[in-house]
């Protein structure tokens, strides 16, 4: 199981240039390119190239559809395809436990696959690794929790309506907040924050409870200079967004001084005071954005 989520994310990793990646089979294309079509005519050469192309998109393809197969099975979620009786032994003698299937950096690992690869998994995969991520989202790192959800949002941006997967992305979103609230600001990873607070956007919950946290993560770590542990620039891209999103879901409500969550989640505070954070977020990576476009050209 650990094995084919780690085999999936390689070839992401290789063929679609990892998270933010070229498009499909970029990575795989600049390799394809230096093959010698040396001596052909051109129109020759083309049509082979042209030819190496379709055959690797076959293939490319042929791989993903398997691996989508594969970890739709109760085997890969669940450790084995088969009901266990009370007694914890299936009818070909396995023994174990539902659940002792993939593990969170598994689940993690393939659901940033298909959304590197830019390829949708179909709504059986997606949403059995999504039930099995809710299942075990308490176990997940924030790492692993924003990585998830940035997958499932770059994957199926709709799945915040309702259905399973709208279970997994309520569950590890609040497994990345409470991580936030558990951590110093300082300390928190930059890249996770970023990642789960653009799912959020993309979503259409991030002014959500369980993302108020994160939120003031974003602002303390905005003061850390890039490359020590502060946001890189396509991180501050995405908190752009993020910021933008929120500003626009509270639009009319400013006025408001609801608390944002139930008592027993501390550490969250009423909505005035998250709006104008989140308002110092977007204003800071909008100059920071529009400085990076101007160095730019």
């Amino acid at each position: 199981m650990a094995t084919c989520a780690v085999t999936l994310r390689g070839f992401a990793a290789l063929t679609a240039g990892g998270r933010g990646g070229g498009g499909v089979g970029s990575g795989a294309a600049g390799a394809r390119a230096q093959r010698n079509f040396c001596g052909r005519p051109d129109a020759e050469a083309d049509a082979a190239q042209a030819e190496d192309e379709r055959e690797w998109e076959r293939a490319r393809e042929a791989f993903l559809r398997t691996c989508a197969t594969l970890v739709s099975q109760p085997r890969f979620v669940c450790g084995f395809g088969e009901e266990v009786e009370g007694d914890g032994v299936g009818a070909g003698g396995n023994r174990g436990v539902m659940g002792d299937g993939a593990k969170p950096q598994d689940l993690a690992n393939v659901l940033h696959a298909f959304a590197a690869c830019k390829w949708h998994p179909g709504d059986e995969a997606l949403g059995a690794v999504a039930a099995a991520a809710a299942a075990v989202a308490h176990e997940f790192t924030a790492e692993e929790a924003a990585d998830a959800l940035w997958a499932i949002a770059t994957l199926h941006p709709q799945a915040g309506d309702g259905g399973g997967i709208a279970e997994a992305i309520n569950a590890l979103s609040y497994r990345a907040g409470g991580a936030a609230v558990a951590s110093s600001p300082c300390c928190f990873d930059p890249h996770a924050t970023a990642n789960a607070l653009w799912a959020a956007a993309v979503l259409g919950r991030s002014s959500q409870p369980a993302m108020a946290p994160l939120w003031r993560v974003a602002l303390a770590k905005l003061k850390v200079p890039v490359g020590n542990d502060g946001f890189s620039e396509p991180g501050l891209v995405q908190l752009f967004y993020a910021s933008w999103c929120f500003l626009e879901e509270e639009e009319g409500e400013k006025e408001k001084e609801e608390v944002l969550v139930e008592k027993d989640r501390p550490g969250l505070g009423p909505k005035r005071e998250l709006r104008e954070a989140v308002r110092r977020v977007h204003e800071y990576t909008a100059r920071a954005s529009t400085r990076a476009l101007l160095s730019s050209t």
